[in-house]
């Protein structure tokens, strides 16, 4: 997901495209985010966030693509996603008890 702030104050949100790609080296990678970002119409300096998942090429601390869009933009911090699989686990482990989907229903419908 992208998050694109509009001159007017009002927020756009919308996803990249997905595509299918041969190559899954970090370079690669950068090169077709980048690639997407133009045709988008939107410039990797107004990025102030990065998230990916914990795979070596998109996290490496040196060559990976997180650090990767840092060189091109040093305000794009890395966010690691963890949180979203905290969050996951959560939801998952609370469907599994009448209980807590009865409880979390309820306070859903406040």
């Amino acid at each position: 997901m992208i998050k694109k702030d509009l001159p007017t104050g009002n927020n756009l949100k919308g996803s990249l495209h997905m595509k299918r790609i041969s190559q899954k080296d970090a370079g690669s990678l950068v090169d077709e985010i980048l690639k997407q970002l133009d045709k988008d119409d939107m410039n990797i300096q107004d990025c102030r966030s990065q998230c990916y998942d914990n795979a070596a090429v998109m996290t490496g601390h040196r060559t990976g693509v997180h650090q990767r869009i840092i060189e091109k933009n040093n305000l794009a911090i890395f966010v690691n996603c963890d949180n979203q699989l905290l969050n996951l686990v959560g939801v998952h482990a609370a469907k599994q008890d009448t209980i807590m989907i009865t409880f979390f229903g309820t306070i859903e419908a406040l």
